[in-house]
């Protein structure tokens, strides 16, 4: 403890003119004294309530939401005359699932998250539907009915099917009537850890048992948008210059058709740009020099410019309204296109393209193959137009052909037979890539239809699916995730789940949703205008910019705060034998054949179920859980009055 990078210093009253600082350190003193040193929950909870004492200045609230958090995290705070000394704990696997909980607990005691939990467990009669748990499956009737199968008595199936039901708004479950997005919902409250919503693209699914009448929840999935860019990803991919080299080296590859294939990559994705307002010829677009791209770096400093003075004035609100390119016109779609932040994406990438574009004309006239390889891993110029390629092939892949596995688990009592495993296998059925297509063929994408200033709809062929486990470097539930052609002879193509890697435990999933709110506001405030705006193309840099400049403000080190350390493991899966291959080329538009719901599961079962149900305690563990127990989880500290009468 004691190193200077822990210190973290509270303005003086001298550059603020709210909250002292002695006022606001006796205040803390006497919340960190009145609880025991270890009971991090009772700490982050008073200091989260005397934030709330501070909700008129959004510089102490936010300092002590960040504070709350990291007393979440088993922080100890040491009281100074100008701050306060940080001290993390070790990071454990039993450290992160409390932080997880305590985020979790937040959320659920929220009255609006509790009024939901109540309407699906006991709604009014004028709702005119039933409790949710009519779908949620008794353990001890369930464990019965396997321990006739166990003995030979049942077939499994007449006691387990499995059937994929994708979530669609304004669909409704045939049992109970509820919508099948709060069946989700419900369902997904009671993960460890707190939900956020992510940018793009997001499917929710649930496995549910067809051999009871009640069609009871298996498990739950969902499906989004992946981020831009992981290095782990996209090496094991092949969107890199390490693992293209490595092509280049060992014959896989030849460099005359990475350079041919890189040009027609640069040549798509051009046409994908408006540069009608951008007054540059036909030879600045075919044969480009860098006058051409010098005038479009000016037009996106411009045009950067212009966004903020809009933010900054009375025309911000017209910023955030939520346009959609399917409802507009093609005269609004190109004038849109000419706003601010569009202006500025469009110069961006025309500019990044038109260099590129450049430097592989330079590759194509040398001669020689391995000058033309020295020029592209080791010049500077060729080096970063070979990353800009691939970073475009990456945009390709990812905004629609590459999805995240970020919501994956069991629902009890099937956490005990494996659920978990089963939903992330059914993630990659030919069922999940029709509903997925079905969802999203018609779509328009927002970001690159106003980029093109016209409707561009993306292919919708899955290949690769990716996940992050909860907590740390173990998984059960992807552990041995590999079934193959060999061993299960009615499978279309292997089904394998590989681990790639660690993350390197930074980011803000650690930080609260109310902490992050509390930061925004602050930077808001700090800066005169709002950085972020929920506004679909300002993406999640924005948003972490604003969050580190918002915790440096504050006085903390946003590197410190950010490295959560809480490594967890990053794992990859490929649904057809050549899905690497086809994300490199972004002419591929259709999908290939994939194993269906009904071929997975009977190998879940054989290789799984059919044993585990064997183990001494199984059972009695499946009988373990019933509504009751699933319900009362949901109630941090101690159920409603409602909940009693359930």
């Amino acid at each position: 403890m004691k190193h200077k990078d822990d210190f973290v210093h509270f303005q003086s009253t001298e550059e603020r003119e709210n909250v002292a600082w002695p006022s606001l350190a006796a205040e803390l003193k006497q919340t960190l004294t009145a609880n025991a040193k270890n009971d991090s929950a009772a700490i982050s909870n008073d200091i989260r309530n005397l934030s709330k004492t501070h909700s008129g200045d959004s510089y102490t609230f936010a300092f002590l939401s960040v504070l709350a958090d990291l007393a979440d995290q088993r922080t100890n705070f040491e009281i100074t005359k100008n701050g306060l000394w940080l001290e993390r704990s070790e990071i454990t696997k039993d450290v992160i699932k409390q932080q997880l909980l305590a985020r979790r607990d937040a959320s659920l005691a929220e009255k609006s998250v509790q009024d939901f939990l109540n309407r699906c467990e006991s709604p009014s009669k004028k709702a005119k539907t039933k409790s949710i748990r009519n779908i949620i499956h008794d353990g001890e009737e369930l464990a019965n009915q396997i321990e006739k199968v166990a003995s030979d008595n049942v077939e499994f199936e007449a006691v387990i099917k499995p059937k994929l039901e994708i979530v669609t708004a304004g669909a409704k479950d045939t049992v109970t009537g509820l919508p099948l997005t709060d069946i989700w919902r419900y369902c997904r409250l009671t993960w460890s850890l707190e939900y956020q919503s992510v940018p793009g693209r997001q499917m929710g699914f649930l496995v549910r048992n067809i051999a009871h009448p009640n069609k009871p929840i298996m498990g739950i999935g969902s499906l989004a948008s992946p981020v831009l860019q992981h290095s782990l990803r996209d090496d094991w991919i092949g969107w890199t210059t390490d693992s293209i080299a490595s092509d280049i080296v060992s014959g896989k590859r030849e460099v005359d058709w990475l350079v041919k294939h890189l040009l027609k990559t640069v040549n798509y994705s051009t046409e994908q740009v408006f540069y009608d307002d951008f007054n540059l010829s036909a030879g600045d677009i075919n044969e480009p020099l860098e006058v051409a791209w010098a005038s479009l770096d000016k037009i996106q400093a411009s045009a950067s410019d212009d966004r903020i003075a809009m933010l900054k004035s009375e025309k911000a609100d017209d910023y955030r309204k939520k346009v959609t390119p399917e409802n507009m016109t093609a005269a609004e779609l190109v004038a849109h296109a000419k706003e601010p932040l569009w202006r500025k994406k469009r110069a961006g990438r025309l500019s990044g393209l038109l260099k590129a574009k450049n430097a592989l004309q330079r590759a194509a006239r040398i001669e020689l193959p391995f000058e033309q390889i020295n020029f592209l891993f080791n010049d500077k110029t060729g080096l970063s137009a070979l990353n800009f390629v691939l970073g475009e092939l990456r945009t390709i892949g990812t905004s629609s052909r590459v999805v995240d596995l970020n919501v994956c688990g069991a629902i009890p009592p099937y956490n005990h037979l494996m659920g978990g495993k089963l939903v992330a296998l059914l993630s990659g059925s030919q069922e999940m890539q029709v509903g997925y297509s079905k969802r999203y063929k018609t779509s328009v994408s927002e970001i690159s239809s106003f980029i093109a200033a016209k409707p561009v709809y993306r292919p919708t062929n899955l290949e690769v699916i990716t996940t992050t486990s909860l907590y740390g470097k173990n998984t059960v539930q992807y552990n041995g995730l590999n079934l193959t052609t060999d061993k299960f002879v009615d499978m279309k193509c292997d089904l394998k789940w590989e681990k790639l890697g660690l993350t390197v435990g930074e980011g803000t999933f650690h930080l609260s949703n109310s902490t992050s709110t509390a930061l925004r506001e602050y930077g808001r405030q700090r800066s005169g205008y709002r950085e972020v705006n929920n506004v679909f193309g300002e993406g999640t840099s924005p948003k972490l910019r604003n969050i580190r400049q918002s915790l440096l403000s504050l006085g903390f080190s946003p590197d410190r705060i950010l490295k959560h350390k809480q490594e967890r493991l990053f794992l990859g899966c490929v649904l057809n034998d050549k899905a690497k291959e086809r994300l490199l080329d972004f002419k591929t538009t259709s999908a290939s054949r994939k194993n269906s719901v009904d071929i997975l599961a009977q190998c879940w079962k054989e290789k799984w179920v059919l044993k585990k149900i064997q183990k001494p305690g199984a059972i009695e563990d499946i009988k373990s859980e019933s509504f009751e127990r699933l319900a009362a989880s949901l109630r941090t500290e101690s159920y409603d009055e409602q909940f009693k009468l359930l």
